[in-house]
């Protein structure tokens, strides 16, 4: 690693979303206007672990019979996936003013105690299942780069407790010390660069699209491969990318703690 790619690391891992939530109007119960709910979170950070504090603030609101594990959000009343890292779903509702990137800060999402959409979202029985879900995206991407999970299945419980707490605080330091053996691996070590593209015209909007790590390939490159001629704006950690940008670089300094690149695209 070199000064330069240490110091992105850190910046982009010690990143915030301010985020405003806001009580759905069909689970006000009672009278008043519920105040609405501040926080700044980790970007690498996943919206579930603040199910319990936002239920807490908006109790007073709202009827009691709702199940915890069943509270969703939603953002202009379109279902935010639990499982996408936070600041990829900021990167994804952003949008282009006079040919430049406006992140939509604070981002301003709705909390729903009821009414889960299951036809939209993945089922989610609790933390266990956010867990599960980082778990195995961490062995799909180890089984990318390197043609094998075996990395991530050797970890110790101790190393994967320490790896999990560390991707939901952002702690890259610490992150680095248990997952040295598969990331921010050199470009001659990996077969694979495991990369989530986001694109509103790609059928449910998400592909999974892994590149040869021996070609060297700027990232307008890439894209193009998948969603052919694109004239928009790339963007991976909020930042707009340059189309020239080297695709393993990017992996290296922007991969959320899962090990994938998230990509997201937005026409002009």
């Amino acid at each position: 690693m070199t000064e330069l790619e240490v110091q992105v690391l850190d910046e982009v891992w010690s990143g915030f979303v301010p985020l405003k939530i806001s009580l759905s109007k069909h689970d006000i119960s009672f009278s008043g206007t519920p105040l609405d709910y501040y926080i700044c979170v980790p970007r690498c950070s996943y919206l579930p672990l603040i199910v319990e504090n936002i239920s807490k603030h908006f109790d007073q609101y709202t009827s009691t019979d709702y199940v915890q594990d069943e509270i969703w959000f939603s953002y202009k009343s379109i279902p935010l996936k639990w499982h996408y890292p936070i600041g990829f779903l900021l990167d994804i509702y952003s949008s282009i003013l006079y040919n430049t990137v406006i992140l939509n800060i604070p981002f301003e999402i709705e909390v729903n105690f009821r009414r889960f959409p299951a036809d939209t979202l993945l089922p989610y029985k609790g933390l266990k299942s956010l867990y599960t879900i980082f778990q195995n995206s961490l062995k799909e991407s180890c089984a990318m780069l390197l043609g094998t999970s075996a990395p991530v299945l050797n970890l110790s419980r101790e190393q994967e407790d320490k790896v999990w707490n560390c991707a939901k605080t952002g702690n890259y330091k610490g992150f680095a010390e248990s997952t040295r053996d598969f990331s921010g691996l050199p470009q001659e070590n990996c077969k694979l660069i495991p990369v989530k593209i986001y694109y509103q015209k790609l059928g449910n909007g998400i592909m999974l699209h892994p590149f040869q790590a021996s070609e060297q390939k700027n990232v307008l490159d890439a894209v193009k491969e998948v969603v052919g001629e694109f004239q928009g704006k790339i963007v991976a950690q909020g930042i707009e990318i340059p189309g020239e940008s080297d695709l393993h670089w990017l992996w290296k300094c922007l991969a959320h703690p899962d090990n994938f690149l998230y990509i997201t695209l937005l026409d002009s």
